[in-house]
């Protein structure tokens, strides 16, 4: 009845059911009540979600010279990385002489989770000279003091919101670029990475840290 979503109220209808579930194992209830309850109100649909151009990726790149932050932020989204990840890296994850970048870990709010978010997570990710050379540059400008890649004045992972609100964001606006959000570089990544396997996300979905299911389900987007 307050628009909540229609991914919204399955989110909620899955953590309901846990907790039944959980309270079950315990012995403190004999039934799952989630498992007979029925939406009476038909949520909104879910709208469809902004990926990147290649184009787009391209003019950031570009107009965030200069903020080392914040491009090396961008640059790693349109490699597909989801914003726990970027979080969770630290200096030792990044092999420039091999050209890889370990994903070993996200960071969400004050938790660090050590393997990521899911089994997929865990992951090398090839990285070409674009990428490199914004890395190299980041690591040579920023100093660190607990070896995170990205780190607020306190050594501790950068809050990726507030670096969209203070600086990628105007920085677009001023740009005529639109801002779409971190994700969007995944869906962009995604999108673009298939188009070079004709659309064999099998090929791919490795990269992305997640299954074939979830990439043709969430992640990419028509050509």
């Amino acid at each position: 009845e307050k628009g909540m979503g229609l991914n919204a109220v399955k989110h909620v209808r899955s953590l309901m059911s846990g907790i039944f579930q959980h309270a079950a194992a315990l012995g403190y209830t004999t039934t799952n009540p989630v498992h007979f309850a029925k939406v009476l109100v038909t949520p909104n649909a879910p709208k469809a979600t902004p990926h990147y151009t290649i184009m787009e990726m391209a003019s950031a790149l570009t107009v965030l010279q200069g903020q080392t932050q914040a491009r090396l932020v961008m640059v790693l989204t349109f490699i597909g990385l989801r914003p726990s990840e970027i979080r969770g890296l630290k200096r030792e994850d990044v092999d420039l002489d091999g050209g890889v970048l370990r994903i070993r870990r996200s960071a969400w709010r004050s938790s660090i989770n050590e393997g990521g978010k899911g089994k997929n997570s865990s992951r090398d990710v090839t990285l070409g000279p674009v990428v490199m050379g914004i890395l190299k540059d980041h690591m040579e400008a920023q100093r660190s003091q607990r070896g995170f890649l990205l780190e607020n004045t306190l050594g501790m992972p950068l809050d990726l919101d507030a670096l969209a609100r203070d600086v990628i964001k105007p920085t677009f606006a001023a740009s005529g670029l639109e801002w779409k959000g971190y994700y969007a570089g995944r869906r962009g990544s995604e999108t673009e990475m298939n188009r070079y396997t004709n659309g064999n996300s099998q090929i791919t979905s490795h990269h992305f840290g997640h299954t074939k299911a979830v990439a043709d389900a969430h992640y990419i987007k028509p050509i």
